[in-house]
């Protein structure tokens, strides 16, 4: 038999110059890029719904009929998910 055209796999991983070792890269590079977006978003949900933010919309003013408390805490929530959906979805 003739030698093989594949490379030999060494430790368990791919040869560094491999198309799939650099596309392992690409991948880590990518998760890594979207926890640096996470976690600040994280951070401001944190932010948004603490008590003393929400206490400053707790008040018995309507905003197009809905209490101002409700259409905050719907417009933070959405803006949320918005930006958690732009740091997943985000392409290079």
């Amino acid at each position: 038999m003739g030698k093989s055209s594949h490379r030999a796999v060494r430790n368990g991983s791919w040869p560094d110059d491999t198309p799939l070792a650099r596309a392992e890269e690409a991948t880590m590079a990518s998760r890594m890029m979207i926890n640096q977006w996470l976690v600040p978003v994280f951070l401001l949900g944190c932010l948004l719904f603490t008590f003393p933010l929400l206490s400053l919309f707790n008040s018995g003013d309507r905003v197009f009929g809905i209490p101002v408390l409700y259409a905050y805490l719907f417009t933070a929530w959405t803006l949320l998910i918005a930006l958690m959906a732009l740091a997943v979805e985000r392409r290079h």
